[in-house]
C-alpha cells in the first residue's frame, strides 16, 4: 500500500471511531431518540454528509455501541463448558449467569438506551435479536454436551432448554436495570442457576448442588 493511501486510511479509521466516541457521549446525554445526525456532525468536526460516508444512519452508529457494550459477554459465552457433575456445571452456569446480570450496574445508562432504542428502531431490534440468537445458539451447545455426557435428565430438549434459560437471564437484566434495589446479583444470580440447572440435570434434590 502507497503512503498517502495508508495516511489516507488512518485518518479515516480516526475519523469513524471518533464518530462512535461523541455519539456514545451524546446518546448517554439525551438518549436515542433525542440524538441526530446533526449533533453528532456538529460534535465530530466533520460535515453532516461525512457522517455517512462512515455510517448509513444513527442506529448503524448505535449498533457499533451495541456491540461494545456486550462484547465481554461474546467472551464469556465463549468461556469452554465441560462440566464434570451438575454441581460443577452449576458452579459454571451462576457465574456466567452473574456475569450477564452484572450487565445492568456496569452498563446501566446505555442499557436503557438500548431498550429505548429496541422499541423505537427496526434495525437495532434485529441486532438485538442477533445478540440474543448468539447466546441462545450456545447455551444449546453447553446443554448439548451435558446431555451427550450424561448429565441430563431425560427427555430434555436441549433447543427449548436453552431457549427458557436465555429468556429468564433475559428477563432479570432488564428487571434490574428497572429495580436495582429489590435484587442482590449474586443471590439472583444463584438462584436461577440453581433451578435451572435441577430442572434438567439428573440429579434429586438442591443439596447436590451445595458449594462447598
Amino acid at each position: 500500500m502507497a503512503e498517502g493511501n495508508h495516511r489516507h486510511l488512518k485518518k479515516s479509521e480516526i475519523t469513524r471511531k471518533k464518530i462512535i466516541d461523541e455519539a456514545y457521549e451524546l446518546f448517554l446525554r439525551l438518549g436515542f431518540s433525542e440524538t441526530t445526525i446533526a449533533m453528532i456532525s456538529k460534535a465530530v468536526g466533520v460535515s453532516y454528509g461525512s457522517v455517512y460516508t462512515y455510517f448509513n444512519s444513527k442506529a448503524d452508529i448505535f449498533i457499533e455501541i451495541m456491540d461494545d457494550t456486550v462484547k465481554p459477554l461474546y467472551i464469556m459465552a465463549r468461556t469452554p463448558f465441560f462440566p464434570t457433575s451438575a454441581k460443577n456445571a452449576y458452579e459454571i452456569i451462576w457465574k456466567q449467569s452473574l456475569s450477564y446480570l452484572s450487565l445492568s450496574v456496569t452498563h446501566k445508562r446505555i442499557l436503557e438506551i438500548i431498550d429505548e432504542a429496541i422499541y423505537l428502531s427496526p434495525d437495532v431490534r434485529l441486532k438485538w435479536q442477533h445478540i440474543r440468537d448468539y447466546f441462545l445458539g450456545t447455551i444449546t451447545q453447553d446443554i448439548q454436551y451435558s446431555q451427550n455426557v450424561g448429565l441430563l435428565r431425560k427427555g430434555v430438549i436441549p433447543e427449548i432448554a436453552a431457549r427458557e434459560w436465555n429468556s429468564t437471564n433475559e428477563f432479570f437484566l432488564w428487571e434490574v436495570l428497572k429495580k436495582p434495589r429489590l435484587y442482590v446479583l449474586e443471590d439472583l444470580a444463584k438462584i436461577i442457576s440453581r433451578e435451572y440447572v435441577i430442572s434438567i440435570y439428573d440429579i434429586k434434590n438442591y443439596d447436590e448442588l451445595t458449594m462447598s
